[in-house]
């Protein structure tokens, strides 16, 4: 589980998109300068709205909200963009280039592209991770160009979403959490009477991997991937530990670093 940090998100963003194919892609696939859209001034909004039905009795004692319908979008200005893009602002833009030139034909219903798009804005946070935000929809806001001496020409984004995936996801939200830990586990220890008084067997699943050793303690430890081991007692995996009824022992597996890959915690049970 990650962590919880509670932070102030200030800054904007970048946007990327690709025509949506039915899958969401990798990172490293969308956040490319080929996918690029272009540069935002005053940062990206993005707005999620339920809508509930209200049912209660005459009296006002017992109610109940009823989600009926939901909405999602997302905003952006961009201050720098290419008419070659212009077919993912407005869905009856038509393109045609020739050497050194590009026409662009816009309107007539019949034009219509139908296509769906996927929208990826990245905002950058080095102190707390970066945020991402992806919706597939198509750009329903239209445009307006301003071409004056004394202001840019931007094209507004009003992108509404609908369902990425079998589950109607409208919105993605993705943060990293910098500084989070993984948490060890994955290993189930069981402990029975061991072969001489004050000892127990104890049997670990699954079965270690080539190259790694496990090591174990006294008490319940939470540690995490990575962590070095030191204090810990090395185990053969085999040997009776010695160890008193009701003790709590965690067993870690170790890579041959000596660093914890895995851990599991179990009660002790020794022969009397």
């Amino acid at each position: 589980m990650a962590d919880k940090i509670i932070h102030i998100p200030v800054g904007s963003g970048y946007l990327y998109h690709d025509v949506f194919t039915g899958k969401v892609p990798a990172n490293s696939e969308i956040e490319t300068e080929e996918h690029r859209l272009g540069y935002i001034e005053k940062g990206g909004e993005i707005d999620y709205k339920p809508t509930f039905k209200t049912f209660k009795d005459d009296f006002g004692i017992i109610q109940r909200n009823v989600l009926t319908a939901e909405e999602a979008t997302f905003k952006a200005s961009l201050i720098a963009w290419s008419a070659a893009d212009f077919n993912t602002f407005v869905s009856t833009a038509r393109i045609t280039e020739t050497q050194g030139h590009r026409t662009i034909k816009i309107g007539g219903m019949g034009h219509d592209d139908g296509k769906v798009h996927l929208f990826r804005f990245v905002h950058p946070d080095s102190q707390y991770g970066d945020v991402r935000l992806t919706i597939v929809g198509t750009q329903t806001g239209g445009f307006k160009l301003n071409f004056k001496p004394d202001d840019a020409g931007n094209m507004d984004l009003e992108i509404t979403a609908q369902a990425s995936d079998s589950e109607g996801t409208l919105i993605i939200y993705d943060e990293e959490v910098l500084g989070d830990t993984v948490k060890a586990s994955g290993l189930t220890v069981s402990s029975v009477a061991g072969s001489t008084t004050g000892t127990t067997k104890l049997t670990v699943t699954p079965e270690i991997a080539k190259g790694n050793s496990y090591r174990y303690i006294m008490g319940a430890q939470i540690l995490s991937v990575g962590a070095a081991l030191t204090g810990w007692t090395a185990w053969d995996g085999t040997s009776d530990i010695t160890a008193a009824t009701g003790d709590i022992l965690t067993v870690a597996e170790v890579d041959s670093k000596g660093a914890a890959v895995k851990a599991g915690i179990c009660t002790v049970t020794a022969k009397a």
